[in-house]
C-alpha cells in the first residue's frame, strides 16, 4: 500500500485528465485531487473522487479501511457521506470486484443498527437504507 500511497492517481493510472478553464469547482477539484498524492487524501477527498468514479481500484480499499474504523465517517457534508459515495458506485464495479462488495456488505450487516443512532436527517437515513438494500441485491 505504501507504494500506492506515495503516488498520485495520475501516476497510477498512467493517464492525464484535462479541464477547460471555465470548469466548475467540482471539475477543478477532481483535477487537483487526481494530481495529489494518495497518502495526503482526507475523507472528503476520497468521497469526491469515489463519487465521481475516479481511481476506484486504488481508493476503495482505502475507503473501506476508513469505514472499518467508523462506518459513518464524515467528509464535508454529513456523517456517512463517504459510505453514501461507496454505495452509489455503479453495479459494474461491484460485479468486477466481488471481494470488496463482500467486505462492504459484511460491514453494513454488522453495523446497520448504528444507522438509527447517527445524527443525520431521516431523508439521508432513508436514502442510505435504499442504497444498502440495492448493494445487497446486486
Amino acid at each position: 500500500m505504501d507504494m500506492i500511497s506515495n503516488k498520485t492517481l495520475k501516476e497510477l493510472e498512467k493517464k492525464s485528465i484535462e479541464f477547460p478553464e471555465d470548469s466548475s469547482y467540482l471539475v477543478r477539484k477532481v483535477f487537483e485531487l487526481y494530481n495529489k498524492k494518495i497518502k495526503e487524501f482526507e475523507v472528503e477527498d476520497l468521497r469526491i473522487m469515489i463519487s465521481q468514479g475516479f481511481g476506484l481500484d486504488y481508493l476503495i480499499p482505502i475507503a473501506i479501511n476508513k469505514l472499518k474504523e467508523n462506518l459513518f465517517i464524515e467528509g464535508d457534508f454529513y456523517p456517512g457521506d463517504l459510505l453514501e459515495s461507496i454505495l452509489s458506485i455503479k453495479k459494474e464495479y461491484w460485479d468486477a470486484n466481488q471481494s470488496y462488495k463482500i467486505v462492504v456488505i459484511d460491514l453494513l450487516i454488522n453495523n446497520i443498527q448504528k444507522l438509527d443512532e447517527v445524527e443525520i436527517s431521516d431523508k439521508v437515513k432513508e436514502d442510505l437504507r435504499a442504497k444498502i438494500e440495492s448493494l445487497i441485491s446486486i
